[in-house]
C-alpha cells in the first residue's frame, strides 16, 4: 500500500516520510524542492493530478502549508482545495486523506476552559488561524460531498530538530548556541513569561498522524494531536537553558506587561487516547536536548 506525502521536504513531512519508510511503507515524497521523489506545484491542480495518476496512491497526507501570520497563509486553503480537486478529477480510488489542522483554529477560548476539545468553538484571531479554519471546513465539506475518507490532525505546536528557525524554541536555541558561554550575563527576550502553549515532540506527532492514516472506520473527522500539557514560556526557557552548559547568568526580559488572552494552550487528547491507544511518550526536556545538541554540532 503506497502513501503520497505532499510537503515532504518540510518539518512535518520529512519526519513523516522517515517514519513510514522506516516501517517499510512505500512512500512517494512530493514537494516543490529538488530533494523530493516528485516535484509538485500545489498551486496547480494538473501538477498534483499527474502524480496521483502516475502513482495511484491509496493514501495521501498533505503536510504542505504556510506557517506564518501573513496573507501568504491563504495558500493553506488553496493547496488543500487543489489537492482535493485533483483527487476527484483523477478518479483514483483513495482510501484515506489526512490534512494538517492547527491549534490556531481555536484561537481565543471564549469561556476559558482547558483542555480544549475538538467540540470547542473555533475563534481564530490571526490570519494564519483563519486560513486553517477555511482550509479545514472546505476539506471536510468537499470530502463529504465526494465520498472521500478524510481526517484532520489538529496539531498543537510540534517541535524538534529541523523546525523553522522563526519559531520561538529554535530562535532561543540558536541565540544561546552562538553566545559566548563565558559571558557573565545573557539576556533572552520573550513576550510574556506566563504565556502557555501545548508542545509536542515531532516523533509523537508523526506517530499520531500515522495512526489516523491507517485506521479503518474512523470514529471522528478531527483529532487533536498535542501533549495534553500546558507549558509556560518560563518553564520552556528553563528547559532550554538547562540543556546548555552555561556559566553565565541568564536573565529573562518580558516585552509586554499585558497578560495574554486564554488560547488553546492545552489539548484534550482523549479522542486519540481512546480510539488509537496513543499517547505522547517523549518528554519535552528530551526533544529540547536533541535540538540543542543539533544546534551545537
Amino acid at each position: 500500500m503506497n502513501v503520497a506525502i505532499t510537503g515532504s521536504s518540510g518539518f512535518i513531512g520529512k519526519n513523516l516520510v522517515d517514519r513510514l519508510r522506516f516501517n517499510g511503507i512505500d512512500t512517494i515524497a512530493s514537494s516543490n524542492r529538488a530533494d523530493a521523489d516528485e516535484m509538485v506545484d500545489l498551486s496547480a491542480v494538473d501538477s498534483i493530478k499527474e502524480i496521483i495518476v502516475k502513482h495511484k496512491p491509496k493514501m495521501i497526507v498533505n503536510c504542505a502549508g504556510i506557517v506564518e501570520n501573513s496573507e501568504k497563509a491563504e495558500l493553506n486553503y488553496i493547496f488543500t482545495k487543489n489537492l482535493l480537486s485533483a483527487v476527484v478529477q483523477s478518479e483514483v480510488d483513495i482510501n484515506r486523506i489526512v490534512i494538517m489542522g492547527s491549534a490556531g483554529e481555536y484561537g481565543v477560548v471564549e469561556n476559558p476552559k482547558l483542555p480544549v476539545s475538538e467540540l470547542a468553538a473555533l475563534n481564530p484571531d490571526s490570519i494564519y488561524g483563519k486560513s486553517k479554519v477555511k482550509e479545514v471546513r472546505h476539506a471536510l465539506a468537499l470530502s463529504s460531498e465526494a465520498g472521500i475518507s478524510l481526517a484532520v490532525a489538529r496539531l498543537f505546536n510540534p517541535i524538534g530538530a529541523g523546525m523553522h528557525h522563526r519559531m520561538l524554541i529554535p530562535r532561543i536555541v540558536n541565540q544561546l548556541s552562538t553566545k559566548d558561554k563565558n559571558k557573565k550575563d545573557i539576556y533572552i527576550e520573550v513576550n510574556r513569561l506566563d504565556a502557555l502553549r501545548d508542545y509536542l515532540s515531532i516523533y509523537d506527532a508523526v506517530a499520531a498522524i500515522t495512526n489516523i492514516l491507517f485506521k479503518d472506520n474512523l470514529r471522528h473527522d478531527v483529532y487533536n494531536v498535542g501533549s495534553g500539557t500546558a507549558t509556560s514560556n518560563r518553564e520552556l526557557l528553563e528547559l532550554i537553558v538547562n540543556a546548555f552548559n552555561l556559566s553565565a547568568s541568564v536573565n529573562y526580559l518580558e516585552l509586554s506587561n499585558i497578560k495574554e488572552p486564554t488560547y488553546a494552550a492545552r489539548a484534550d487528547i482523549s479522542r486519540m487516547e481512546e480510539e488509537f491507544k496513543w499517547s505522547p511518550i517523549e518528554p519535552l526536556a528530551s526533544i529540547i536536548k536533541e535540538m540543542v545538541y543539533n544546534a551545537e554540532k
